[in-house]
């Protein structure tokens, strides 16, 4: 079998271990020698990359353990995307308990080849802190309770696109080379910076420790997504282009080694003698310290995560709403921008093919969908996350029971149609 190495995609690798590193390990962007054509990897080269996937722990809320593991794999992608090194995803969905306190309701890892060997091993902070594992070790760590599935995907596909599009089936081989690495596009890099941005918030630090990994954040994505356009990866994007986290704009700032004035002129670095230099490590706890057990973002074995409540000022919360009928369509939505509408549809035993569909009107409206609690603009199954009203929602599976759906206004909006719909 030929030697790979892939990595991060999306959803939900939740639990890392306490940073080690400083960000100057992520800074200089140094390719790790691969053959791009076949992507080879030795032993060192695999722990290369895994030094890079653990130094986005400088700027990434591991500690909050309930949702986000979507956008922080993302960037552990962006990362080593911008070192040439092509990435896929293993994901591993059921019901898994890691440990008495955690449960999750899929995983998603870095996967490598290494050498010769045709046993896939798999870099997971979470679950092997120490370094690579075997697939079949990593599948029993995170500890399955009955069935599961196996399935990979390409480390530049954000998690809008997780269900039905570029999954490829375990028997397939793994990605190749870095020609067949799609592009990245800025609006993923863009939502996935917000979701980071507002759970860094969440993780319990400091107000310093929160403020100084922000600043990194808003920077380091901008570095990557200068270096992605380096390497011809990333869409959407020109060089000095505007640049968004969430709904804030990413300063426009100077790499390393590049003069400065204050640390705020440096992108994930620090001012110091009138030169952007590296940041020294911040401490992040070990997520798996937490209390309670974790529930992944779209898990399908804890229907009984309850209601979500709004947690952040300006996040939104589709609790409750107007009760849709299956094929009836709801016509005429209009909101203002930043505003919320909210839904629920009640799903029948046997139900089959079920799809959520938003259409026509004037601006742009964004769909969540959330089984069995309301969704949050953080907190969702299913948000397609196109840049106008036309988007739709079919999950993989029409789960018996309440759906909650909300429709929030990124712009004005008029005219809107939403239907929601299943087969019996």
């Amino acid at each position: 079998m030929r030697t790979t190495l892939t990595a991060f995609a999306f959803l939900t690798c939740l639990a890392c271990g306490p940073a080690e590193l400083s960000i100057n390990t992520v800074d200089e962007f140094a390719e790790l020698g691969i053959n791009e054509g076949e992507a080879r990897i030795s032993v060192g080269q695999a722990e290369a990359a895994k030094a890079i996937v653990d130094g986005t722990k400088q700027y990434l809320p591991y500690a909050y353990t309930e949702d986000g593991c979507y956008a922080r794999a993302l960037y552990m992608s962006m990362e080593l995307g911008a070192r040439r090194v092509p990435t896929s995803a293993q994901y591993l969905s059921g019901y898994l308990q890691p440990s008495a306190s955690v449960s999750w309701g899929w995983h998603v890892a870095p996967m490598v080849e290494i050498g010769g060997s045709t046993t896939r091993t798999i870099l997971d902070p979470a679950l092997a802190p120490t370094g690579p594992i075997p697939l079949t070790e990593w599948i029993r760590r995170s500890n399955p309770q009955g069935s599961y599935e196996l399935y990979w995907t390409l480390g530049s596909v954000y998690v809008t696109e997780s269900y039905g599009l570029y999954r490829n089936a375990q028997s397939e081989p793994v990605i190749q080379s870095f020609s067949e690495l799609r592009p990245f596009r800025t609006d993923d890099v863009e939502e996935a910076c917000g979701v980071m941005h507002d759970y860094l918030n969440r993780e319990g630090s400091s107000a310093s420790v929160r403020t100084a990994k922000q600043k990194l954040l808003l920077g380091r994505t901008r570095t990557l997504a200068n270096r992605l356009l380096s390497v011809g990866k990333l869409t959407g994007y020109s060089a000095g282009a505007s640049l968004r986290c969430g709904g804030r704009q990413v300063p426009v700032c100077r790499e390393n080694n590049t003069s400065c004035a204050r640390s705020d002129d440096c992108c994930s670095t620090l001012c110091s003698n009138s030169v952007c230099q590296p940041r020294p490590a911040d401490l992040v706890a070990d997520p798996f310290d937490g209390p309670g057990a974790m529930v992944d973002a779209g898990t399908t074995a804890r229907p009984d995560a309850g209601t979500a409540t709004a947690l952040d000022a300006g996040v939104g919360v589709g609790v409750g709403g107007t009760s849709l009928r299956s094929d009836v369509p709801v016509t005429g939505l209009s909101a203002t921008a930043g505003t919320f509408l909210n839904y629920t549809f009640d799903v029948p035993a046997g139900a089959t093919g079920l799809r959520f569909v938003m259409q026509g009107g004037a601006g742009d409206a964004d769909l969540y969908v959330r089984y069995g609690a309301a969704p949050t603009l953080t907190s969702y199954d299913h948000r397609p996350y196109a840049a106008d009203s036309n988007e739709t929602v079919t999950p993989t599976m029409a789960r018996a029971g309440r759906w909650y759906v909300m429709v929030h206004a990124y712009s004005a909006i008029s005219g809107v149609r939403l239907t929601a719909s299943y087969a019996e």
